[in-house]
């Protein structure tokens, strides 16, 4: 247990983090979280900002528009970068065994499957190990540092919407601020 009775272990290179209250949510913290740091810094200061220097100079929906656009990235980031990838659980914690491993429901019978000799555990199809988040990855697509974590079948929408939540974000700042005259 961690701080405020949280419950923490380790998934891998992963850190799980389940709260008291959790109501069924965790938070998984990925190998390379200073760079996850790091891009909510990106996210965080440039929205900052221009809540503090630009919006108060436009009209009050522009300025609004363009706070929403960075808690629009913020939260669409935080649903990347904190839910689960789709890590394929191993024998040893779904309670069976190398040979239980279809009785334990962790791949049909009927699925083409490999086996991973790290986490012994049948990988469906595009599912692959992933050596820096030390787990095998449902539906894997790449590794993203800036995440800190792996994209895969759990978050890859998440990241689809971070990627257009930022970019959203930059033009929408970026043109009202060009756009603000000085008075």
């Amino acid at each position: 247990r961690g701080a405020c009775g949280a419950m923490v272990r380790k998934v891998g290179n992963f850190i799980e983090i389940v709260p008291k209250a959790a109501c069924g949510c965790r938070v998984l913290i990925g190998p390379h979280w200073p760079m996850m740091v790091l891009t909510y810094g990106f996210i965080c200061v440039p929205t900052i900002l221009f809540a503090t220097m630009v919006a108060p100079k436009l009209a009050i929906g522009w300025g609004v528009a363009g706070v929403a656009a960075g808690a629009w990235a913020f939260v669409s980031f935080s649903l990347a970068a904190l839910n689960d990838p789709g890590i394929l659980p191993r024998a040893e914690d779904s309670g069976a065994g190398a040979d239980g491993i279809e009785e334990a429901g962790l791949v049909s019978p009927s699925v083409d499957a490999k086996y991973c000799n790290v986490c012994k555990v049948n990988q469906p199809r595009e599912s692959f190990h992933c050596p820096d988040c030390g787990v095998c990855i449902k539906e894997l697509d790449h590794h993203c540092v800036w995440t800190g974590r792996c994209i895969g079948s759990g978050n890859l929408r998440w990241f689809y919407m971070f990627l257009m939540s930022i970019a959203t974000m930059m033009v929408a700042q970026l043109l009202l601020t060009i756009g603000t005259k000085d008075n």
